[in-house]
């Protein structure tokens, strides 16, 4: 779930990185892979037809891709210069573990394909560090009262005595 976002990293201008909020620890997704890759011009059919060839010696049963999903992790974090987020969605295990060990070739750039659950169990960790942090700073920051107005007359209501 990436929902309510907060940035940090910020490299030449560009984030790098971003706390991703979780209102809860994250669902298991056994069977899907996750790579990262810079742009938009990365096709559904083009991915698709990677990971099938790197998956040509498994059973096609096994084999199966069950769905690939683009996340375009600029527009949803509001950055630019992130790597955007590829899922693909397998149909057992050892297709997972044939594309994480193999990992994939996309125009001529070896790509590192990693479990999404390593993914989100990482973001996670990093989310519990910065709400942790974030309760010691506050929890430390020196917070000053509020002043009680209520016994002070208001202006220009003030009496005056004369005479």
């Amino acid at each position: 779930m990436v929902n309510g976002i907060r940035q940090f990293g910020i490299t030449k201008g560009m984030i790098s990185r971003a706390v991703v909020k979780f209102h809860a620890p994250p669902d298991p997704h056994p069977f899907v892979t996750c790579f990262h890759f810079p742009g938009t011009f990365l096709t559904h059919r083009y991915v698709l037809d990677m990971v099938r060839l790197r998956l040509k010696d498994v059973p096609t049963a096994s084999g199966r891709v069950n769905g690939i999903q683009f996340i375009d992790r600029n527009t949803l974090h509001g950055t630019q210069g992130m790597d955007n987020r590829w899922l693909v969605s397998l149909a057992s295990r050892e297709a997972v573990q044939v594309l994480m060990d193999g990992g994939l070739r996309l125009f001529n750039r070896n790509i590192v394909v990693k479990a999404y659950d390593e993914i989100l169990r990482q973001e996670y960790k990093e989310y519990a560090a910065y709400e942790e942090a974030l309760k010691k700073l506050y929890a430390t920051s020196h917070v000053v009262e509020p002043i009680d107005r209520s016994t002070e007359p208001e202006e220009g209501n003030a009496e005056t005595s004369s005479g």
